[in-house]
C-alpha cells in the first residue's frame, strides 16, 4: 500500500511539473507580445515612461559623476 502511495505522489508531482511547463510554453507568446508593446512606444508620453520605469527598473542611483540603474 505504501508503494502505491509513493507512486501516486510521484505521478502527481510529474503531472504538476508538466502543467507548469505547458503553461510557460503557452505563455511564451504572451510574454513576447508584452515586450513588443514597448518596441515602438512614445517615450514623450509621461504615462508611458512611468509604466516602463515601473516594470523594468528597480532603483536609480544618481551620483555626481554617473547614473546607475538597477533592473
Amino acid at each position: 500500500m505504501a508503494e502505491l502511495e509513493q507512486q501516486r505522489n510521484a505521478l502527481t508531482k510529474a503531472i504538476e511539473a508538466e502543467n507548469v511547463r505547458q503553461t510557460l510554453f503557452e505563455d511564451e507568446y504572451s510574454i513576447k507580445a508584452y515586450f513588443d508593446r514597448f518596441l515602438h512606444v512614445d517615450f514623450d508620453n509621461a504615462e508611458v515612461r512611468d509604466s516602463v520605469l515601473e516594470y523594468f527598473v528597480d532603483k536609480i542611483y544618481l551620483y555626481e559623476d554617473r547614473l546607475v540603474v538597477t533592473p
